[in-house]
């Protein structure tokens, strides 16, 4: 194909359009990128560029917010034949290498994925807008609890966010080093700015929910502000720290009187016997509460034995936490099936426990 040829094709697909330079720009690139590429090159595209969009096969001008002009099955396959020539390792913006093919590699990065050391991704999963409900005049404006809602929920957006990795099992999100920076609309509206329930404004992360096989974890971004009419798009940016871990090893304490107020050391880690005793349901003959700064979700497990080594059955009945001051104290319960004076505590716990950042960045749409 000689230069006319493709000049041709270029003039045709934008005319006079601003949009003409930037698609020039990428045909060329794609031209002599066979002449200066090979099996170990390596590259790196925006997904907001002309040549993302051309590459994702999509007609749509980021820029703008509105359809490019459409373009002939010619114009496509001129492209396309270049296509196998970008197939190869490439760098996601965290700057780790990934074997993928860039089309599906930047489909996900479309939808703002965040590549980590244990490649953690995110995607969303959900979204919910919630309008202010109704109330009779009769009712007591300042109460809501009889307002009638949709879905049963309090005004606001909702956007649900789905991490899962390919690696190591998902420990965990830290809320507390996690940020959201921007949620808000394609109009200006900023969430963040809502005055919440209570009193409360700005963004929070709801209930979070984890697979059976904890590969996978569901989270909320939650905020009582709304889009503006008109808007077409929410959008959320942010990062998530989250916990990833893979292997574990068991530690164990001495063996303690199991007394309410005693503490339990277990490899640098020390918990208080908050509560023991029957339990307030259930037949189990006893149930134990330990108290610490350490997250129980940062084990893989307590197990629990008494004077002779043996293993006794426990299962975990609740947890809570509570934080002041930048300071967090954690609570977890254990039902056991054995009622004992002494115990010994053990902690599976992870010996390669890494904390990752994974950023995201989404425009939300009604099609997920």
């Amino acid at each position: 194909m000689g230069e006319a040829e493709p000049s041709k094709i270029y003039a045709e697909a934008y005319g006079g359009t601003p949009e003409r330079e930037s698609f020039n720009e990428s045909m060329k690139f794609l031209e002599s990128y066979d002449k200066i590429s090979d099996e170990k090159t390596t590259g790196l595209l925006s997904t907001k560029s002309e040549l993302f969009r051309l590459f994702n096969g999509m007609d749509y001008d980021y820029r703008s917010g509105n359809q490019s002009p459409p373009f002939v099955e010619r114009k496509r396959a001129l492209f396309h034949s270049k296509i196998p020539l970008l197939e190869k390792k490439i760098v996601s913006r965290m700057g780790r290498a990934r074997l993928v093919s860039m089309r599906a590699l930047f489909c996900i990065l479309g939808l703002a994925v965040g590549v980590a050391s244990a490649q953690v991704e995110v995607s969303v999963a959900g979204i919910r807008v919630v309008a202010k409900g109704y109330r009779s005049e009769q009712e007591d404006q300042k109460f809501k609890g009889d307002e009638v809602r949709a879905f049963n929920s309090f005004a606001g957006t909702s956007v649900g966010l789905l991490i899962t990795s390919k690696e190591k099992v998902i420990v965990g999100m830290d809320e507390d080093r996690s940020k959201i920076t921007v949620f808000g609309d394609s109009q200006g509206t900023d969430f963040t700015e809502a005055k919440g329930r209570l009193g409360r404004g700005g963004v929070e992360f709801g209930f979070s929910h984890q697979s059976n096989d904890k590969m996978a974890l569901m989270t909320e971004v939650e905020s009582a502000g709304l889009p503006a009419k008109g808007a077409k798009e929410i959008i959320l940016k942010g990062e998530l720290m989250v916990s990833v871990a893979s292997k574990s090893a068991l530690m164990k304490s001495k063996l303690v009187d199991a007394k309410k107020g005693d503490k339990v050391v277990v490899g640098g880690h020390s918990f208080e016997i908050d509560e023991l005793g029957k339990p307030d349901w259930g037949k189990d003959p006893l149930a134990i509460t330990l108290k610490s700064s350490v997250n129980h979700k940062d084990f893989r497990a307590f197990k629990f034995f008494d004077a002779e080594g043996k293993e006794i059955e426990s299962k975990r009945a609740g947890s809570t936490s509570m934080g002041f001051f930048g300071k967090r104290t954690y609570t977890v319960t254990f039902n056991l099936k054995r009622k004992v004076d002494q115990i010994v505590l053990g902690l599976d716990r992870w010996t390669d426990l890494e904390k990752v950042q994974v950023p995201f960045d989404v425009k939300i749409g009604a099609g997920l």
